[in-house]
């Protein structure tokens, strides 16, 4: 069964929402949403986003998400109102290309090597080629 857990409300009725505070826009989706299978609101925490990442970083989750009460929605801008505070480390890369595999390399369709670059570093440096296999 595939469940969907909403977090936000950005539109209603026609109406923007993106203007209004992240709690406005939260207890506006709760009124406009009835949970049923496979469809719920989403939980969050008020004052306990230590505990919540110590149990993230248990369960090997990416992390928590923190926001700011008055927060507004910004469309294709990262703010310092919305934290991702990750809970194992990794690297997000944004893949420039490609190339098939050939030879030896190429099996079931796979790719043999992706372009990419580091999202926060994106200098000529940070260009690096990785042999991946992806179906």
């Amino acid at each position: 069964m595939v469940r969907s857990f909403l977090f936000d409300l950005l539109w209603d009725n026609g109406r923007d929402l993106t203007g209004k505070g992240v709690v406005q826009r939260r207890e506006r989706l709760q009124e406009v949403i009835t949970p049923v299978a496979g469809i719920q609101v989403g939980g969050y925490l008020d004052e306990r986003g230590v505990e919540l990442f110590r149990l993230a970083k248990e369960k090997g989750l990416e992390g928590i998400i923190a926001k700011r009460k008055s927060s507004t929605y910004q469309p294709g801008r990262r703010s310092s109102d919305w934290l991702k505070i990750k809970a194992r480390p990794q690297q997000e890369f944004v893949v420039g290309g490609f190339t098939e595999g050939k030879g030896s390399l190429r099996c079931n369709d796979h790719v043999a090597e992706f372009w990419r670059r580091s999202r926060d570093h994106p200098s000529k440096e940070s260009l690096t080629v990785a042999s991946d296999s992806v179906r």
